[in-house]
C-alpha cells in the first residue's frame, strides 16, 4: 500500500483498489466489488512560497517540497503578514489573543503532529470571518 503514491483517481490508487479486491476475493469475501464514484478529487497544483516586500517585490523564493500536499486547503494565492499558530488548536488560539496577536489579515503558520491537516486548514471562529486572507482562486 505505501510503495508509492497512490492519489485517488490516479492509475497507481485503481491498480491499488483491484489490488485490494482481488485480496479480499481470495479471503473468501464473495461480495466485493468496487465502481467508480463520480466525486470531485483534489488537484495538486504548483506551489511556491515567495517573501514579498512591502511595495510587492520579490525578496526571496523558497524551494518547496513538491510531494507536499493538503488536499483540504484552498486553491488560490494568499498574502500577507505572518503569525504563528503552534498546532492551530483553540487554545493555541486562545494563546495568541491573550498575548494580543490577532490572526486577521495574517497568513497562519502551523506545525504538523497534533491532529490532522484536515481539522488544521477547517474553518475557525478565527477565519474569514474576522479578516483573514482569501485565496484569489476563489
Amino acid at each position: 500500500v505505501s510503495a508509492g503514491p497512490h492519489g485517488a483517481g490516479s492509475g497507481r490508487g485503481r491498480a491499488l483498489a483491484q489490488s485490494v479486491l482481488s485480496a479480499l476475493e481470495g479471503a473468501g469475501l464473495t461480495r466485493a466489488w468496487s465502481r467508480p464514484q463520480p466525486l470531485p478529487l483534489p488537484v495538486r497544483g504548483e506551489v511556491t512560497l515567495r517573501w514579498v516586500g512591502p511595495k510587492g517585490e520579490e525578496l526571496e523564493r523558497l524551494r518547496l517540497d513538491p510531494e507536499a500536499f493538503c488536499a483540504w486547503s484552498a486553491p488560490g494565492t494568499a498574502t500577507g503578514g505572518l503569525v504563528y499558530g503552534h498546532y492551530g488548536r483553540p487554545q493555541d488560539l486562545s494563546e495568541l489573543r491573550a498575548r494580543g496577536v490577532s490572526p486577521k489579515g495574517h497568513l497562519m503558520l502551523l506545525r504538523l503532529g497534533r491532529g490532522s491537516p484536515a481539522q488544521q486548514v477547517r474553518p475557525r471562529p478565527l477565519g474569514r470571518d474576522e479578516g483573514q486572507p482569501r485565496p484569489t482562486g476563489e
